[in-house]
């Protein structure tokens, strides 16, 4: 459902926060994306995250933001404005881009991979039925 006819792009913002707390690990950070597509005509077609991909880091968010607690992690701040807008459009020009450092197999930090477990999360639009008041 998330195709559509044309071009179309894959892209991720991942974002490493650098220390432990109760739901992130200190621990190298790192990407793997494997995306299985069947089509009508029962072919099937699997991407995956490799050397081909273009990466850049993000300049919006801050990083001189403190630690709220160990149970709440840190604060966020990130201004939308440092970085390029529709960078997640087809045709978007990436050439400053830089490839990505590949992780060799034997210096993975993830002793074994496995199957997501639950269903993928859906972004659904919701907009106002009413505006009850403004200003």
């Amino acid at each position: 459902p998330h195709l559509r006819a044309g071009k179309n792009v894959i892209a991720v913002l991942a974002y490493h926060y650098g220390c432990s707390n109760n739901y992130t690990r200190d621990a190298r950070a790192g990407l793997f994306v494997q995306l299985d597509m069947s089509w009508d005509n029962k072919s099937r077609q699997v991407i995956g995250s490799d050397a081909r991909w273009k990466v850049r880091q993000a300049r919006g968010w801050r990083r001189d933001v403190g630690l709220v607690s160990n149970k709440v992690g840190v604060t966020e701040v990130y201004d939308a404005n440092l970085d390029p807008a529709n960078w997640a459009e087809p045709g978007f020009d990436d050439s400053s881009w830089e490839p990505p450092y590949v992780i060799p197999k034997d210096e993975t930090p993830w002793s074994y991979l496995e199957p997501r477990q639950t269903p993928m999360m859906e972004e659904v639009e919701v907009f106002p039925s009413r505006v009850v008041k403004a200003g």
